[in-house]
């Protein structure tokens, strides 16, 4: 046995660390003299140390070595922790070298200009969240501020007879939907309380919806201080710093009204405009994973998706009670609770190969850009890169039965795949609504030559 000094300088670590590792029981001496202390270790030893130096390396906490150093740890929560870390590193160098860019940037803006910039641009975290709209047509004959006067009157009494209590300011957002009446390209929007109903997880009602609206972890935000005619030099200030720093917009803009809309308007109105954005090179990354429209909807598209991970709630079973119609009800009720969403608001349904009695794991999810936090009673999952055949379905859900007898009754029988490792899974995005019979939804399955 050496003393906690040599064992320390064969190491190479300091006597300090080594009582550290003792504390959180990562290393702990083979033996300890119950009189005078004294820590005494072993050669054995050695490995474990040199393993726990490399994890600590790579950026891990001690509380994620303790968690990575159980000799009964499966495989895949290994291989899922370092997928998991692998991505925070990349998003925080990401950040790093966006934050780089800003200050190139600015130096160069103050350059041309001579002067800082009359709008401060900021980048910042908005969670999603639950919103009552409903679409406003454009003033024409009528000055704008009656028109939002007389929306906002409407969408007010629509969601006291809900029981939706307000929450937070009102906005003006982009109507995002392509499928909705084009005379009423905007919505007067009310963020408001999680639905006691969960069967309002996506409601529309005449011209008013009740839904989530998809947060982002880059969201360009300006305040601006003026009359609403002037609020385009807002905007044009927010497109052009995002062009100059590498982004484009990945989503509607919102323009949100500090003040009450109750309040009379004065020429010195308080605006926050938000646009979410995504860096160009994101942009590029995801153009070839996502399915695109077809004239016609049972050809397949093959296409490869990369590795994503998505956050959500889980089922076993074999659905003969309807169940999966409930967990949606129940993960859209609680999808404000997840996090750093991968900022729009496309949904996920894996589903995970059944076994001899028909039973199969369903997770009803959203995607995630990292994990810190897990809400109550969620999973994590971690869908690897892959090759998929992308279906498209259009109808209510009660039809999609039809669909999936076609893709593995008919297909694939005549294609020239099979069904590939991984999970498949249902992608819903802004053009689906469950009642709408031309809700359009894609239906993923990983595929491998025959």
């Amino acid at each position: 046995m050496l003393k906690i000094g040599d064992f320390s300088k064969l190491a190479n670590v300091t006597i300090k660390t080594l009582r550290y590792y003792d504390q959180f029981d990562l290393l702990k001496p083979v033996y300890t003299d119950r009189y005078n202390g004294y820590r005494y270790y072993s050669l054995e030893q050695l490995p474990r140390l040199n393993r726990i130096l490399a994890l600590k390396d790579l950026g891990f906490s001690l509380e994620q070595i303790s968690l990575l150093m159980k000799e009964d740890l499966p495989v895949e929560r290994l291989q899922f922790m370092l997928h998991q870390h692998q991505n925070q590193l990349e998003e925080h160098l990401r950040e790093e070298q966006q934050r780089l860019q800003r200050v190139s940037a600015r130096l160069a803006q103050i350059a041309q200009e001579g002067i800082p910039p009359h709008h401060e641009i900021l980048l910042k975290h908005v969670p999603n969240q639950w919103i009552a709209s409903r679409g406003m047509l454009p003033a024409v004959d009528i000055p704008i501020y009656s028109r939002i006067q007389e929306t906002y009157q409407q969408l007010k009494d629509w969601t006291l007879n809900k029981n939706l209590i307000p929450m937070g300011p009102w906005m003006i957002l982009q109507r995002a939907a392509p499928e909705k009446d084009a005379q009423t390209p905007f919505e007067l929007a009310q963020a408001v309380t999680s639905p006691v109903k969960k069967s309002l997880y996506a409601f529309r009602e005449n011209n008013t919806d009740l839904r989530v609206l998809i947060g982002s972890d880059n969201m360009a935000s300006v305040v601006h201080t003026g009359s609403r005619a002037t609020l385009h030099t807002a905007y044009q200030s927010l497109y052009t710093w995002s062009e100059h720093n590498g982004f484009v917009v990945n989503g509607h803009s919102r323009e949100i009204y500090l003040p009450s809309l109750s309040e009379d308007y004065q020429d010195e109105d308080v605006f926050e405009i938000q646009v979410p954005l995504e860096s160009i090179k994101d942009r590029e990354r995801k153009y070839f994973a996502a399915p695109q429209r077809k004239t016609n909807p049972k050809e397949p598209q093959i296409l490869s998706r990369p590795a994503f991970m998505a956050v959500g709630l889980s089922y076993h079973g074999a659905n003969e009670n309807g169940e999966i119609g409930v967990l949606w009800g129940d993960f859209m009720s609680r999808i404000t609770e997840v996090e750093h969403t991968a900022g729009k608001m496309e949904t996920f349904g894996l589903c995970y190969s059944a076994d001899e009695n028909g039973n199969f794991e369903y997770v009803a999810c959203i995607e995630v850009n990292q994990v810190n936090q897990v809400p109550q009673d969620m999973v994590i999952r971690l869908v690897p890169e892959c090759t998929y055949a992308v279906f498209t379905h259009i109808g209510l859900v009660t039809t999609l039965g039809e669909t999936y007898d076609y893709i593995l009754n008919t297909w694939f029988p005549q294609s020239d795949y099979v069904i590939g490792d991984g999970p498949d899974f249902e992608l819903y995005t802004e053009e689906f609504f469950p009642d709408n019979e031309k809700a359009r939804m894609y239906i993923y399955f990983p595929v491998k030559p025959k």
